[in-house]
């Protein structure tokens, strides 16, 4: 998705390096016609997992808060996997997903949730968690009552643009970012790794359970 990206004519807005076979122009869609809100709602206690969504991803609500919040969940939003949630209170923040990770769970009806219906779940569910959405999102805020606090303008969001490639191009650049995404997060493990290995030893040293090692030993 693009907003600052043009040919060299200023007429058609694509990136300059693409995927081979991809030479059509992006087209300018509003977030609106990308989604369809729907509010399925459950008819019982406890009738599915309870999901929150936060800035950082889709959690059970028991890895949040260890417990749930509220003294019913009769009455809340159903989602799936694929399902839009967007927060109403912080979504300037970024606390804005795309559920790849639940099959199906719940919501708090504090959160507005939609069927992604005019482009790639994928693509979308990438672009997302980026600060380029950041900023889409909060372009569609005002100051609301208290300075840490900006009630979302629905319409404007909706009314709001981002610059799309045909299907099969999204699916490729989707694909791409999900390989990108991977790579990082495995290096990141791979570097909390070295550094719970770094602490034990320096721990290790400084209780003399591990001894230096000796010139020669280098």
């Amino acid at each position: 998705m693009l907003s600052n990206y043009s040919s060299s004519n200023g007429l058609e807005k694509c990136p300059k390096l693409r995927f081979p076979g991809f030479d059509e122009p992006w087209k300018s869609i509003a977030f609106g016609d990308l989604v369809h809100e729907y509010s399925d709602r459950t008819k019982e206690e406890n009738e599915d997992t309870l999901l929150s969504a936060a800035i950082e991803g889709m959690f059970l609500n028991t890895e949040l808060f260890g417990h749930q919040r509220g003294a019913s969940n009769k009455g809340y939003k159903k989602i799936k996997h694929g399902t839009m949630v967007l927060s109403t209170q912080n979504l300037h923040l970024g606390n804005a997903n795309v559920n790849q990770r639940f099959e199906h769970g719940m919501v708090s009806p504090a959160y507005k949730t939609y069927d992604i219906i005019g482009c790639s779940v994928d693509l979308i569910a990438q672009w997302i968690k980026s600060d380029a959405a950041k900023r889409f999102f909060y372009n569609a805020t005002t100051v609301g009552a208290s300075v840490c606090r900006r009630n979302v303008e629905w319409d404007t969001l909706y009314e709001q643009s981002l610059y799309l490639p045909c299907r099969d191009e999204q699916e490729k650049v989707a694909k791409f970012l999900a390989l990108l995404s991977n790579r990082i997060n495995k290096q990141q493990q791979f570097v909390a790794a070295l550094k719970k290995y770094k602490r034990g030893a320096v721990d290790g040293l400084l209780a003399q359970k591990i001894k230096f090692p000796t010139s020669d030993t280098w």
